[in-house]
């Protein structure tokens, strides 16, 4: 049992590491191109919809609504642990 969770607290510090990596090359202007904007307004570069200020206050410069990007973190979370 102890095994399953050293292996599990292992991978979530991984997935910590590379989300703060993420979040940083973000905001230095890398690979993240920032939010789509449409009359001078912030949209969700997946669903279009807009950014609510809040999430443009929590994350500065996020590219996705929170609900895309908790997906798309998601999905990376099930690539990473395939590997």
């Amino acid at each position: 049992m102890a095994d399953d969770a050293d292996a599990a607290a292992d991978y979530q510090r991984r997935l910590n590491e590379q989300a703060l990596a993420d979040h940083r090359l973000a905001g230095a202007g890398g690979s993240q191109p920032g939010p789509m904007m449409i009359c001078g307004k912030p949209y969700c570069r997946e669903c279009g919809e807009r950014l609510p200020a809040e999430r443009l206050q929590a994350v500065p410069g996020a590219s996705r609504c929170a609900r895309c990007q908790d997906w798309l973190d998601k999905q990376n979370a099930v690539e990473r642990f395939r590997v």
